[in-house]
């Protein structure tokens, strides 16, 4: 978890392997935006937040409403759409507690760039 000022960037921290699992991946789109005021995620039309969970080596820079957050190679910042991909089966054991209360309401997304 990174905090740049009163925004909080959830970057996974470890590698997962699914081994021989079989994973089901979907394309995902959006808008970059702060669910609860203080986690980047997306926003949907009905106003459910989802508090993206970026892969491992994200890194994050600026500050507040200037933050970018590079990832697999692409740098995105809040108010941006983007395009990723997401796969399903992830449950982020300990990720939920550690958020800012505003968002632990939140559905969690794994959003990958490339």
């Amino acid at each position: 978890m990174v905090n740049v000022g009163n925004v909080v960037v959830v970057v996974e921290g470890r590698d997962v392997s699914l081994g021989n699992d079989v994973s089901t991946g979907v394309g995902v789109s959006g808008r970059l935006d702060l669910v609860g005021g203080r986690c980047v995620g997306f926003i949907g039309r009905t106003g459910v937040g989802r508090v993206i969970v970026w892969p491992p080596g994200t890194k994050v820079s600026g500050s507040a409403s200037d933050v970018r957050i590079t990832s697999e190679g692409k740098t995105v910042r809040l108010g941006e759409t983007i395009e990723g991909g997401t796969e399903f089966g992830h449950d982020f054991a300990g990720i939920r507690a550690m958020l800012p209360r505003a968002c632990r309401e939140a559905n969690l997304l794994q959003v990958g760039l490339s």
